[in-house]
């Protein structure tokens, strides 16, 4: 806007000005309507005037205008529609725009200067790039011929101890000496042409070396030798602030892993301060240098949970480094147990290597929670995560397993998720044998366990109760109209027997039952989980793992890794015996396992989620309350099994059990033990699954009953004659009321029998 245009503006807004608030203007308008509703809503002071005379009446504005001191050309703010503008900019036709001006630019150099400072620290500072731009130079000028000349020495040496070994040969030969020495003379010749190969490629190398150098090093020298002579030590200072400056713009740009450490440093955990280019470096010179071995081709990755190397040997397997795995973790300056090797199936000088950095298993949850009758056995079951950070997934329909592991090792804790996991399904029942540990490894998941045996009798029993619905159910295939294997279903569910503590079971002489039930039992959907702690004969008895279609292996011996999966799984990467199992209060790989079978092919580590007793009790006691899922009677007819007669040291939870107390006494009418029909009444007052024998008797004692002469020890005792011993329970021991009621139907029976 030109100044005569402002000027018709000012006397256009002046002009407008003074006619509203002339008489009879809108101004005075308003006003006159703003007086009258006043008198008329009373809303006048004592003397009859209205608040609105108060208002004074805007007065014109009255002055001339002024023009500014140093007016703008006329145009030159005017914006183009093309873009274009005056080559001088306006600030500099005015004095105070230049004083503006300049101190705009001195805030933004400043605020540059601060920056700049606060970059020193970081990858992008003029050191670090420098540093960076120098090592890029010099790995130019090195360039790749070095990994050809490593190569030609090597096979170099490895004919000169062929010929040595020849010429010894032939040395001492006896028959066909002939042969003999003229294979070491062959040798001496390729020894001859390998030592040719070797001096040609280092003399080829150097040459490369010398040219490259000579163009990247040449004219810096000259530079510096030339600003020096020039101008003494001031000429040679900036001539090497120049150097800086180009070595700085060369390495302006920081690598690609680089970046991820600064930005991203908490995802490379293996080490702050190592990258996956820096590792790969260091993998390639260990099993060059180190381990002797030929390396073609290698790439690094890096994850959350560490870095994985992809290898390519050339003329050597995967074995060759597995073998000497603690070497190569001692030169790596690695964690024992740190280094997985895993060979590849496309082709054997391929393998993949996996170092772990300090918790590879972070964020990994607990085992989700299942309700009643969610799931189904004909669904693979999510136990857990792998170390590629996929799920842990292990199918149980016409699978038998068998989990090995140690002392430490979570092999308790991997039995509990699998059961966990079963008892949740609408088609499956379960059944427990334990002569180890007396049942207490799937004790807090008891409530959900269908029969439970802790003796041989009852083992045997129950062993033979599966072995004949194995045997018997595929006549019942035609008539259910289930073609050539059992389909499990809410009616028709299938069998899983849990064997704890094999080794007892072994002990006690019934490991052929299982081995029958092994063979027999994958088209009647009666399968087996066994646990132990080794893979041998001593461990197992005659069933073969290799029989067994899923094998899983936590910390192991070698020998157990052999026997589970064959007898060359060591050199593959099967490195169960690296494992390290709990110490203590510290966890180490503790629930870590080597799962193989179905579509777990490769060796990668696997982990069981946690499930702690406190939640497992609680999804027992919830299962028991819906309904546990019963057999159906179709196959116990046929296979003649019998479950209404109770088992004599264990649990036997069928659909009798679960019947309440008024109804068994309706039905039978025989008299409980006083002590047991109290017992019984308080846990199920209580709406209680168990009860501590401390609190059992402070709450027997309270409703006046007639027991002053018991403590605490001795209730058990007298609760176990009738078959409810007290069992552990939290942090103590405790009287469970299935066993009340287990105990109260085996009572009946025996009087009724009577």
């Amino acid at each position: 806007m030109n100044h005569e245009d402002r000027e018709g503006h000012d006397a256009l807004f002046a002009r407008l000005e003074a006619e509203m608030t002339a008489d009879g203007g809108p101004v005075a308008e308003i006003l006159d309507l703003a007086r009258a509703r006043a008198a008329r809503t009373g809303s006048t002071d004592p003397d009859g005037h209205s608040v609105y005379d108060t208002i004074p009446t805007p007065a014109p504005i009255e002055g001339t205008v002024l023009p500014p001191a140093d007016p703008v050309p006329a145009g030159w703010n005017e914006a183009d529609p093309e873009g274009d503008a005056p080559w001088w900019p306006v600030w500099i036709r005015t004095g105070q725009g230049r004083r503006d001006r300049a101190r705009y630019m001195t805030r933004r150099m400043r605020r540059r200067a601060r920056k700049f400072a606060a970059r020193q620290r970081t990858t992008h500072g003029v050191l670090p790039r420098a540093v960076r731009g120098i090592r890029r130079t010099h790995e130019w000028v090195q360039g790749t011929e070095g990994i050809y000349v490593q190569a030609a020495a090597e096979r170099a040496r490895i004919q000169a101890k062929a010929a040595r070994s020849a010429a010894r040969s032939a040395r001492f030969a006896v028959l066909d000496r002939d042969r003999a020495r003229k294979t070491s003379e062959r040798a001496h010749e390729d020894v001859e042409r390998a030592v040719k190969d070797h001096a040609d490629a280092k003399r080829t190398a150097r040459k490369a070396r010398l040219l490259r150098g000579s163009l990247a090093y040449g004219p810096v020298a000259v530079g510096e030798l030339t600003a020096m002579g020039y101008d003494g030590w001031w000429g040679a200072a900036g001539a090497t602030l120049l150097t800086v400056a180009l070595a700085a713009w060369r390495g302006r740009r920081t690598d690609l892993d680089e970046a991820e450490v600064f930005s991203e440093r908490s995802e490379l955990v293996l080490d702050p301060g190592m990258t996956p280019r820096a590792f790969g470096q260091m993998l390639r010179d260990a099993l060059t240098e180190d381990l002797g071995l030929q390396v073609a081709d290698l790439y690094v990755t890096g994850h959350a949970w560490g870095f994985e190397a992809k290898v390519q040997l050339y003329k050597a397997k995967p074995a060759d480094v597995t073998a000497r795995l603690d070497d190569l973790e001692a030169s790596l300056v690695a964690r024992p147990g740190s280094l997985l090797v895993q060979q590849s199936a496309k082709a054997r000088p391929l393998f993949t290597l996996r170092a772990l950095g300090k918790d590879p298993w972070r964020g990994q949850k607990a085992v989700p929670y299942r309700a009643p009758k969610s799931v189904s056995v004909h669904d693979r079951a999510d136990l857990g995560m792998r170390l590629d950070q996929h799920p842990l997934l292990l199918p149980f329909l016409r699978t038998n397993t068998v989990l090995v592991g140690g002392p430490g090792s979570g092999k308790s804790n991997g039995l509990l998720d699998i059961a966990e996991y079963l008892t949740a399904c609408k088609d499956a029942v379960v059944w427990d044998i334990d002569l180890g540990s007396a049942g207490a490894g799937l004790d807090p998941l008891g409530d959900a366990i269908a029969r439970r045996a802790t003796n041989k009798a009852d083992a045997k029993r129950l062993l033979e109760d599966a072995l004949a619905l194995s045997v018997t159910r595929p006549r019942l295939f035609r008539r259910l109209g289930m073609g050539r294997n059992w389909e499990p279903s809410p009616e028709y569910p299938a069998l899983v027997l849990i064997i704890d503590e094999y080794p007892a079971l072994v002990a006690a002489g019934l490991w052929d039952l299982v081995a029958e039930i092994i063979r027999t039992g994958r088209k009647s959907a009666v399968n087996v989980i066994m646990a132990a702690q080794g893979a041998t004969k001593s461990f197992l008895g005659s069933a073969d793992p290799a029989a067994v279609q899923t094998r899983i292996a936590l910390a192991c011996r070698p020998q157990d890794v052999t026997q589970l999966f064959d007898g060359g799984a060591l050199g593959e990467g099967w490195a169960a015996h690296k494992l390290r199992p709990a110490e203590g209060k510290v966890l180490n790989d503790v629930s870590v396992a080597y799962v193989r079978g179905g579509e777990h092919v490769e060796p990668i580590p696997q982990r069981f989620a946690y499930l702690d007793d406190e939640d497992a009790e609680k999804r027992g006691t919830e299962r028991l309350a819906a309904g546990l899922v019963q057999l159906d009677q179709d196959s116990l007819a046929m296979a003649e099994v019998d479950l209404t007669v109770p088992l004599s040291g264990g649990i036997d939870r069928v659909r009798v059990e679960v019947e309440d107390l008024d109804d068994i006494d309706a039905a039978q009418e025989t008299d409980l033990p006083p002590l047991l029909t109290a017992a019984i009444d308080v846990i199920t007052s209580a709406e209680a699954t168990a009860m501590t024998t401390g609190e059992l008797l402070a709450q027997l004692n309270g409703q006046g009953g007639d027991f002053a002469d018991l403590n605490p020890v001795t209730l058990g005792r007298a609760l176990g004659e009738f078959g409810a011993k007290a069992r552990p329970w939290g942090k103590g021991r405790g009287v469970f009321l299935a066993d009340l009621l287990a105990a109260a139907g085996a009572y009946r029976n025996r009087s009724l029998g009577a």
